[in-house]
């Protein structure tokens, strides 16, 4: 993207800004008429924000050192493409596809994308409505047996759980890591059998002692 450009599209922020409108609107009001030239918007808003403090210069700030030019509006976008292509790529994967270090990589997605890894959130198995109404029945006849005798209640239950042991464990979260925006709701994974080869593993209680 050429100053120009970046001195135009920061000029739009700047005016919305000063109209109160949020930073996620003025994303969406660019990307309908700038299309894939529109700034991303992690970048607006932070210039939103900037703008708010009472920023009036719309030039990037002089800077100690080399400059960085390989963190630039284009690589943000390119970086932002890959991501969201793959969510579970890696650093060195998006580098190798912009052609740009990993570090310029790690730069643009925590401080620029707002992006960080996660892991996905454990959930369990989906239930419909008729498994969810079963249970919710034998639950309520459990609890009118107890309230009539709680001695004949305990004495008769006889419980148990049962585990399938495979032979091989499913993915981790650790394998199932994607990147996030800040904004974004965790990503969730419904736990999955990997392997057909297994054993059944059953544990069962009751409060009569066998001799």
């Amino acid at each position: 993207m050429t100053d120009f450009n970046k001195i135009r599209y920061r000029a739009v922020i700047e005016f919305l800004t000063l109209e109160n409108v949020p930073p996620q609107q003025i994303h969406n009001r660019m990307t309908v008429v700038y299309c894939e030239c529109a700034s991303t918007y992690a970048m607006v808003k932070c210039w939103a924000a900037e703008f708010r403090q009472g920023r009036s210069s719309l030039r990037d700030e002089p800077r100690s050192g080399r400059p960085s030019e390989a963190v630039c509006e284009e690589n943000c976008r390119a970086v932002e493409n890959t991501v969201l292509q793959n969510r579970r790529v890696s650093v060195q994967l998006i580098a190798n596809a912009v052609g740009i270090s990993t570090g310029c990589v790690k730069t643009i997605l925590r401080k620029h994308l707002l992006m960080r890894k996660v892991c996905a959130r454990w959930v369990p198995q989906m239930l419909d409505q008729k498994m969810k109404d079963c249970g919710c029945e034998l639950s309520s006849e459990n609890l009118k047996l107890m309230q009539l005798d709680w001695n004949l209640f305990v004495k008769r239950i006889v419980t148990g759980d049962e585990t399938w042991i495979h032979h091989y464990d499913p993915g981790s979260k650790q394998q199932s890591m994607r990147w996030k925006h800040a904004s974004s709701p965790s990503p969730q994974k419904f736990k999955v059998q990997a392997s057909a080869g297994k054993i059944m593993y059953t544990i069962i209680w009751t409060l009569k002692v066998y001799c």
